[in-house]
């Protein structure tokens, strides 16, 4: 998937790093890049230090700042026949799957219409197993592939190889014969350029149940990519696109904005179902 000139999108990450040595076997280091939550304590964004006692495997994970305790979660510590590069963190309690929130871009102080210099949401890890982690009624629940693969319908064709990504950075999908939006002049070539926003629609299916009608927009992206002098460059669209193969529609960072979308990992038992799926 290529990326889209300057358009990128720093989504949310939690990502434990624990480089440990034989003098600090129970004490790591965390970084956390975005607002999350551990348990029901919201960290912003920065650099942490975990802490454990005992061999495990059940254990209480402390998370620091500056030596303060912050949060403290349920932890296990597993032990592997081989040695990780890195050290790593298993969830006890909120492990089944995360669930990914993007606010509506039009309400992140956008520079122009569906384009914002940054757009911010959350994190939160576990499906049913906090207070903060309750799914509403009413969501479609998607089965997925054990690749995350699920049916996107688009213009009266299943394509059977789709997936959601908060990684990627645009809708792709289609052609531009097919679609009958035309091409973006260099130097934003290879994106979908109309000269006006064009409402399209499709149904997204799981492999076996769950489905959900989309409508969404796609917009004139060299609009969005251009330079405007004393102003800075939008990372963050939610209607651009690109044409795509001929078996996939990706559903990429535009498809979060305005929603909450619940991911389960495969084999995980939740309140919805076993994982792995998508419901939103």
């Amino acid at each position: 998937m290529k990326r889209a000139g300057r358009v990128t999108y720093a989504l949310m990450s939690f990502a434990m790093l624990f480089a440990t040595t034989a003098c600090t076997a129970n004490r790591g280091s965390l970084y956390v890049q975005s607002m999350t939550m551990a348990g029901k304590t919201q960290l912003p964004a920065g650099e942490y230090t975990v802490q454990w006692e005992g061999a495990g495997p059940d254990v209480e994970l402390k998370i620091k700042l500056h030596n303060r305790v912050k949060a403290t979660v349920p932890a296990k510590v597993t032990p592997l026949d081989q040695p990780l590069r890195e050290d790593a963190a298993v969830l006890n309690t909120d492990g089944n799957g995360s669930i990914v929130t993007l606010p509506p871009l039009s309400s992140q102080a956008p520079l122009i219409p569906d384009a914002a210099v940054a757009a911010y949401g959350t994190l939160t890890l576990g499906i049913g197993t906090e207070t903060n982690n309750q799914p509403p009624v009413g969501l479609a629940v998607c089965d997925t592939g054990h690749g995350g693969d699920l049916n996107t319908v688009f213009d009266g064709t299943t394509l059977g190889s789709s997936y959601l990504d908060t990684g990627t950075d645009v809708l792709s999908f289609s052609s531009y014969s097919a679609t009958g939006l035309p091409a973006c002049a260099s130097p934003n070539t290879g994106f979908y350029c109309p000269a006006h926003t064009t409402s399209f629609s499709a149904v997204i299916s799981g492999r076996t149940i769950g489905s959900s009608s989309i409508t969404f927009p796609v917009g004139n992206a060299a609009t969005y990519l251009a330079s405007n002098p004393g102003q800075p460059d939008p990372y963050a669209l939610d209607a651009i696109a690109e044409p795509g193969s001929r078996r996939t529609f990706v559903w990429g960072g535009p498809f979060f904005f305005g929603r909450s979308v619940y991911i389960a990992i495969d084999g995980s038992t939740t309140i919805l179902g076993p994982g792995p799926y998508f419901a939103f």
